[in-house]
């Protein structure tokens, strides 16, 4: 599945978080939390987290940089169950870690094979520095790719 837009949620007092329908899709019965990039939780769907640990399992761990990373990735690894009424629970451990506050409001980006759950105003900093380089990280991008 693929992951599009944007959305701002609330974590109840709990810890729980009521998905947008679009980012559950119908066969979606489980997500698995991984650390992201730049401060944000990476979730993934059961098909998507496959075809990331296939890239994990492709890369070089003679490498100590390679085993540092794939170290600190797989011990943020984290499966994550829907209740009956749909929703997400995050521990208290993974809000603290991420900065997210219990009864506080998130950010979601989809990002192609997964979503990004963030830290609103750590996503406003990350955009605001990076959004006024879109025309170059494009052509960047396009000549890396």
């Amino acid at each position: 599945m693929n992951y599009f837009g944007t959305f701002d949620r609330s974590i109840d007092e709990k810890g729980r978080l009521q998905l947008p329908p679009k980012l559950i899709g119908k066969d979606n019965e489980s997500f698995t939390l991984v650390k992201g990039f730049d401060g944000c939780m990476s979730i993934y769907d059961q098909e998507g987290f496959e075809k990331f640990l296939e890239v994990l399992n492709g890369l070089d761990q003679f490498d100590a940089d390679t085993r540092a990373f794939l170290r600190l990735t797989t011990a943020s690894i984290c499966p994550l169950k829907f209740d009956t009424h749909g929703r997400i629970l995050f521990s208290k451990e993974i809000l603290e870690a991420y900065g997210i506050a219990p009864k506080g409001r998130i950010t979601i980006i989809g990002a192609f094979d997964h979503f990004e759950v963030w830290d609103p105003a750590a996503y406003v900093r990350y955009s605001m520095r990076n959004s006024f380089q879109y025309e170059a990280l494009a052509n960047k991008v396009k000549r890396n790719g």
